[in-house]
């Protein structure tokens, strides 16, 4: 029969040095929260992206692509409702993007203090940001067209036709190419819009003095609007 020591620590059997294991070994005491306090929170999934971010994201391409892509899965009802929701053109993005190509314009003419602005070393410079002018004043022009967008179209030429009546002006004809050629495409779209979309009483006397006060050769919209010769 085994002996326990009198000390409690150890018994006397045949194993005297494994030390004697309790009964019922005590378990950790639980900690509770204290009454009133908080339910934990749980952790939250990660936010998604809002629309209006991830269009923000995408190219002009890539919307058309969504739209007409969403117009062939849902029927004709939808693409009627968004062409009624569409809102009118920005003019005033148009407006700052030839502005910007009109600095760089004059930006690029050489400082010169004596001599002519106007030859050919001159041109050699302010040529290419002019054609880019010229190529942005058509292209917007175009898009009116192409989508007769008339309303958008009467409002945006006396603008074109004020720029490219900004244009310098050259010593050599050919280099006055880039004028000559905008206006005469821009005269093209004023009677144009002038014929499928004649405009109110008021806003024609509108475009008929912006026209009058300008040096460009538009002897047809002069013409169609009622003027004499330039």
């Amino acid at each position: 029969m085994w002996q326990v020591a009198t000390n409690g620590s150890r018994s006397s059997g045949p194993y005297p040095d494994r030390p004697a294991s309790p009964v019922n070994p005590p378990h950790p005491a639980r900690s509770y929260p204290p009454a009133g306090a908080p339910a934990p929170k749980r952790a939250r999934a990660s936010a998604q992206p809002k629309l209006t971010d991830l269009l923000h994201t995408a190219s002009k391409h890539q919307l058309e692509h969504l739209i007409m892509q969403l117009i062939s899965e849902v029927g004709g009802e939808l693409e009627g409702r968004i062409v009624a929701l569409l809102p009118p053109p920005d003019l005033e993005a148009m407006r700052a993007s030839t502005q910007a190509l009109e600095k760089k314009v004059s930006k690029a003419f050489p400082h010169v203090r004596w001599g002519n602005n106007q030859d050919a070393y001159a041109y050699k410079r302010v040529g290419p940001p002019l054609r880019d002018l010229k190529a942005a004043l058509l292209e917007h022009g175009k898009t009116f067209v192409d989508c007769k967008r008339y309303d958008a179209l009467l409002q945006y030429l006396p603008f074109a036709l004020h720029a490219v009546d900004h244009m310098p002006q050259w010593d050599a004809d050919a280099h006055n190419k880039p004028h000559d050629q905008a206006a005469k495409a821009l005269e093209g779209m004023l009677l144009k819009v002038l014929k499928a979309a004649p405009p109110a009483a008021a806003q024609r006397e509108q475009l008929r003095r912006e026209v009058e006060g300008m040096c460009l050769p538009l002897a047809a919209a002069r013409a169609a609007l009622g003027l004499g010769a330039a």
